[in-house]
């Protein structure tokens, strides 16, 4: 390489280098204690989401292995994963948190929970808004594809949830 290509790498390298130091992922605190209690006997899966929109498509590939191993059909997989995908997103931009997933198979029915321990600060309210919108239809879809689903604050966080029926 010419010394002005080399240069130029190493600038590159450097402000590079600066801007992963500048950024600041904040990991969900530790879950024990406040996540849903899955039924005796269920097979269980939890895994950490940092609090980066880059981590949402690695938590749905968590989710799809763990249903793949587990031998969900491939429907379930796929409207469990992008069930996830909305209500980790709200966690992430929402809370501006990381969050914890506790993914629980009870004998073919599937619970998956979201838990962060922020508080979201912006949510919008669960209303019918305008049908044309971009954002904000995340739980229209878990409404519309679980079996059942919920959402709650409390002193220490936010948790929200989903059931499918396999």
């Amino acid at each position: 390489f010419a010394d002005t290509l080399v240069h130029e790498l190493v600038m590159i390298g450097a402000r590079l280098g600066e801007a992963l130091r500048t950024i600041r992922v904040q990991e969900a605190a530790d879950p024990d204690g406040w996540m849903r209690e899955p039924a005796p006997g269920a097979l269980v899966v939890q895994f950490v989401v940092a609090g980066d929109p880059a981590a949402v498509g690695p938590a749905r590939q968590e989710l799809r292995g763990t249903l793949t191993g587990w031998g969900f059909h491939l429907d379930v997989r796929e409207t469990a994963a992008l069930c996830l995908s909305e209500l980790v997103t709200n966690a992430v931009v929402h809370a501006g948190s990381g969050c914890h997933v506790q993914v629980a198979n009870d004998d073919g029915t599937l619970t998956v929970e979201v838990r962060n321990a922020g508080s979201p600060r912006d949510l919008p309210p669960l209303e019918v808004r305008d049908p044309m919108r971009v954002h904000g239809r995340g739980h229209e879809l878990v409404d519309a594809l679980a079996s059942q689903w919920g959402a709650a604050r409390d002193g220490v966080g936010f948790s929200a949830w989903f059931v499918l029926r396999g």
